[in-house]
């Protein structure tokens, strides 16, 4: 966590902007939104889902982090005047199982302001593709988000709001970016 972030809060606070705070909510405890709400941040988006390597949530499925997004949402609820969003990166993997995330925010309407799913994207690695930076041949470790199968990154908007239905029928959706 940036050590400076509640003066950060305060100053785009103190010129009459609305202070925004992403994060992965692994710093995120009682002590520091109560500084951050005191500094002024008027919303907290926070991403969690199944591919990051959270401590002490290792190896769980979308299911079992509902329980930590509810945490979050619990005690963001707690300041009222703040607004919590959360974020879940989609892939493979975890595309049969955010129905159930919807579900859970769909329940937890009051506390939850908004629920965004992103698909994974990356680069597929190709035979007799060459991929180049700065002027010379990247070696395939150098290539960030790359993935041997282009289907793990293919996931479409209609997968995800088929997957999504599952555990919310009827939902429809308010946007696709992408996809």
């Amino acid at each position: 966590l940036y050590p400076h972030l509640a003066d950060v809060v305060r100053y785009i606070a103190e010129r009459g902007l609305k202070p925004f705070v992403i994060t992965n909510g692994v710093s995120l405890d009682r002590p520091t939104a109560r500084e951050l709400v005191r500094a002024g941040v008027k919303s907290f988006s926070i991403h969690v889902d199944a591919t990051q390597d959270r401590p002490g949530w290792e190896g769980r499925n979308e299911t079992d982090l509902n329980e930590l997004r509810q945490s979050f949402a619990d005690l963001i609820w707690e300041f009222r005047d703040v607004t919590c969003s959360f974020v879940a990166t989609v892939t493979r993997g975890n595309l049969p199982e955010i129905g159930r995330v919807a579900e859970w925010a769909l329940r937890n309407i009051p506390k939850v302001g908004h629920l965004s799913f992103v698909a994974l994207r990356g680069v597929a690695l190709e035979e007799g593709v060459d991929f180049y930076g700065g002027g010379r041949k990247l070696a395939p470790e150098e290539i960030p988000n790359r993935y041997d199968r282009a289907a793990e990154i293919s996931i479409t908007s209609e997968e995800m709001l088929d997957a999504i239905r599952a555990g919310v029928p009827g939902v429809t959706p308010c946007a696709y970016i992408g996809g």
